[in-house]
């Protein structure tokens, strides 16, 4: 009897004794009910390679309760001995001749347990080669775009020439202290109908009616405290101690409220200039006005400047007398022969004709 009958025998025995068939046993390791019965039987011609026979044979054993891995092994050194002693597999299992030269000439290749077939890991794929590194590059090239678009802005702040003088113009505002002009004084005796006023600023509030070009200066500096427009419902209030002129391109269109007084700029339609002077409290001075004056402190005048336009008289027209009108008479008339033309030459009559003495004569 040779080892795989043997092998077949216990894995045989075990299973009657459990009472199992080889269909329970099929459903439990999936091994072929024909490969279960040639194991028990030792027919080797009805199993596949050993190296599938050996790992049947071992889950057989588990199921049953043996020792598969000791059977399993006894199989391997079982089929070793064979190769060694130069019998074929199937006639060291005790096959018939003919059935041996018949396997021969098929040979089965049986792949050698000794040999690993060692698998060369995958390359990377074109994704993983160029991927990283052109999302890498990308960002890259944004960063420095940022960083170049942050300084080109910061270059731009402090170079232009617009935000410059704009910066300039406003710390030169807030460096300047407002400087004291000589304080206009009111003589000792102050004019008729001009009551001293103890009020030393002078304060005006400009309400526009409608849309209107307004200019606000002091007096002592020609500073410019106000210019542009007032649009309708607009309300300005202006301070200075020494005086104020005002400019309105339409009179009309603005309201000024002065010492508690509230009128009308000027006429509508004509650009009105006026003064407020701060030390008397009179009323406000109008550009072509002469004797609008002031004492300063130093005792020199201040006179308000005058913008407005002087017209020049119109030279008279000097008409020539017209001439008397003279009667003309035909005897004032020389005697002459004019062939076929009147005193005047404005006729033709196609004869020749003179005139004598009041007489017309034909030839």
């Amino acid at each position: 009897m040779s080892s795989l009958e043997q092998i077949g025998q216990k894995l045989k025995n075990a299973r009657e004794s459990r009472g199992l068939t080889l269909g329970q046993i099929y459903d439990k390791t999936k091994i072929p009910t024909s490969n279960l019965e040639a194991i028990e039987t030792g027919d080797a011609e009805q199993l596949p390679e050993p190296v599938y026979v050996a790992g049947f044979i071992k889950r057989y054993a588990d199921l049953l309760g043996l020792n598969g891995r000791s059977l399993s092994e006894e199989y391997k050194q079982y089929i070793e001995d064979a190769h060694d002693n130069g019998r074929g597999i199937f006639g060291a299992l005790g096959g018939q001749k003919s059935k041996s030269v018949a396997v021969q000439s098929q040979p089965v290749i049986t792949p050698s347990l000794s040999k690993v077939n060692i698998m060369e890991p995958p390359r990377p794929g074109l994704m993983k080669t160029f991927f990283w590194p052109a999302v890498l590059i990308v960002l890259v090239l944004v960063g420095m775009g940022y960083v170049m678009m942050y300084q080109n802005s910061i270059y731009m702040n402090q170079h232009d020439p617009i935000l410059t003088s704009l910066k300039e113009s406003s710390s030169r505002f807030n460096s300047v202290q407002p400087s004291t002009p000589p304080t206009p004084t009111t003589s000792a005796t102050p004019t008729a109908g001009t009551p001293a006023s103890t009020d030393k600023d002078c304060r005006i509030s400009l309400q526009a009616s409608q849309h209107v070009w307004v200019e606000v200066k002091s007096v002592a500096t020609g500073e410019s405290l106000f210019t542009g427009f007032l649009e309708a419902g607009d309300r300005r209030d202006f301070q200075d101690n020494s005086g104020l002129k005002v400019r309105t391109g339409n009179g009309a269109s603005v309201n000024v409220s002065y010492q508690g007084k509230h009128e009308t700029f000027g006429p509508a339609g004509q650009r009105v200039d006026r003064v407020f002077m701060a030390a008397n409290g009179g009323s406000p001075a109008t550009a072509d006005a002469s004797d609008l004056t002031s004492t300063s402190s130093d005792g020199s005048v201040v006179k308000p400047i005058s913008t407005a336009t002087i017209k020049k008289p119109k030279a008279p027209v000097v008409r020539k007398p017209k001439p008397a009108p003279s009667a003309r008479r035909l005897e004032d008339a020389p005697s002459r022969y004019i062939p076929g033309e009147s005193v005047g030459g404005s006729r033709s009559i196609g004869v020749p004709y003179r005139y004598t003495e009041g007489r017309l004569d034909s030839e």
